[in-house]
């Protein structure tokens, strides 16, 4: 009796020891699955900021064909779009509403938007991006998808084509600018008209006049002259003039 005594004790113990520790482990069991719940949370979190596809460069985008901007303004006049090209302008004209868009011209009409042609003086403050200048019957003319256009002050007026009589003799009345420079539209424009006032000033030559503004017998050979002026000038731009 004695010795059971004794021994019940040291079991009595050992189970208590036993007891402790397993409490413990359950104790500290949900604090470490709370560290580890929040570090597969931020994990996956992080992940999710990796796998994103870039906006610069999406990947079906990636596939798609280039837009070809310059199909829009040869669109035949009675052609419908439902909505316009980016970058248009507004210009009201005579109680009507219009939209310009390189070279392209359009009204509203039911749901959308209609190609038009536009009207005789109505004036834009920039040439569309390649237009071809034409010198015709001693009168500069900008032609775009055959609309013509002439420069009045500041602007450009949509004009009639020249006649027929008018255009007889293109190697002489026809003078062709192209820019080799990736000029703007804008300094198109803006070089154009400078050397156009720089070889009047020099021939005295002026192609907004009748007969250039001097005698018709001079007419021809002052307007090769001004021609002359205007290449020179122009190439000293980086425009190839033919």
């Amino acid at each position: 009796m004695h010795n059971i005594g004794v021994i019940i004790p040291k079991q009595l113990a050992l189970l208590v020891a036993a007891s402790l520790l397993t409490s413990t482990a359950v104790f500290a069991g949900p604090g470490d699955q709370d560290r580890r719940d929040n570090a597969g949370q931020n994990s996956r979190y992080d992940q999710s900021k990796h796998n994103q596809q870039p906006q610069h460069q999406p990947a079906q985008q990636a596939q798609r064909a280039p837009v070809r901007v310059t199909s829009q303004p040869h669109m035949r006049p009675g052609s419908s779009v439902a909505r316009l090209p980016s970058g248009y302008r507004q210009i009201h004209h005579r109680d009507h509403d219009y939209y310009y868009v390189r070279g392209g011209w359009y009204r509203p009409h039911g749901n959308g938007f209609i190609v038009v042609t536009p009207p005789i003086g109505l004036s834009i403050p920039v040439l569309p991006g390649g237009y071809i200048s034409l010198m015709i019957g001693g009168r500069p003319y900008y032609r775009y998808n055959n609309i013509y256009y002439v420069q009045r002050g500041n602007n450009y007026v949509v004009v009639d084509a020249p006649s027929q009589s008018n255009v007889s003799t293109p190697a002489q009345d026809e003078l062709f600018i192209y820019p080799t420079s990736n000029q703007s539209a804008g300094q198109q424009s803006k070089d154009k008209y400078e050397c156009h006032q720089w070889g009047n000033s020099q021939t005295g030559y002026d192609p907004t006049q009748p007969y250039g503004g001097v005698a018709a017998n001079a007419a021809s050979a002052t307007r090769a002259n001004y021609q002359r002026a205007m290449t020179a000038c122009l190439e000293a731009r980086g425009y190839t003039v033919r």
